[in-house]
């Protein structure tokens, strides 16, 4: 299958209420576990009797940078954030289906895939700058960086490490929105409680 062409089924198992679900949780519990503020999490239906839904994880991204370090170290947290969601709808609690995150990083994680690429251009671009890492210039060659490898395995293994917590808060967005309930938009206090219910309510 070229995975360029998304048809309507594709589009549409990717889109269902529990994908979206897991999709948003999965931001969600890996931006908490780098640190990053969460504030939020966002599922909707797209339309009253429609059967995709759209969802946003709600996360503060500042963070002070006072060298290349610490500049490093953000890009990386930030892109592995970016690469959880769609990590999270291929994973079944042991294992990714590899062609289904094809599929859903061509489609509706298209634009947090894009947004992953133009983070690790920068770290490329700085190394490059430094004299490094050339033969890595042309983008076909940017998803065997060591760099990127290592926010995809850390993203990886923080969903994992999280899986019962986003697993907890797709259920809950799951019973919620219903045929006459089309929003899922809880105090952040609930969403804490319910993905970690020994911690209480903390907020970061």
């Amino acid at each position: 299958m070229n995975i360029g062409m998304i048809d309507a089924s594709i589009q549409a198992e990717n889109r269902t209420k529990r994908g979206v679900a897991l999709h948003e949780a999965g931001h969600f519990a890996v931006a908490r576990s780098v640190g990053f503020q969460v504030l939020g999490l966002k599922v909707s239906r797209d339309r009253p009797r429609s059967e995709y839904h759209s969802g946003s994880a709600h996360i503060s991204i500042i963070s002070p940078i006072a060298d290349d370090r610490e500049l490093e170290n953000y890009l990386r947290a930030r892109i592995m954030v970016l690469l959880a969601g769609g990590l999270a709808q291929a994973f079944d609690g042991a294992t990714w289906d590899e062609r289904r995150l094809c599929q859903i990083r061509a489609d509706n994680a298209s634009d947090d895939m894009s947004k992953a690429r133009e983070l690790f251009a920068l770290h490329l671009n700085r190394r490059i700058a430094l004299g490094e890492d050339l033969a890595y210039a042309e983008s076909n060659k940017w998803e065997s960086h060591p760099f990127w490898q290592q926010c995809e395995e850390e993203s990886r293994t923080t969903l994992k490490n999280q899986w019962e917590a986003i697993r907890r808060i797709s259920d809950d967005i799951e019973t919620e929105v219903h045929r006459d309930c089309y929003n899922y938009d809880p105090p952040i206090e609930r969403i804490l409680a319910i993905g970690w219910p020994n911690e209480g309510t903390l907020t970061g």
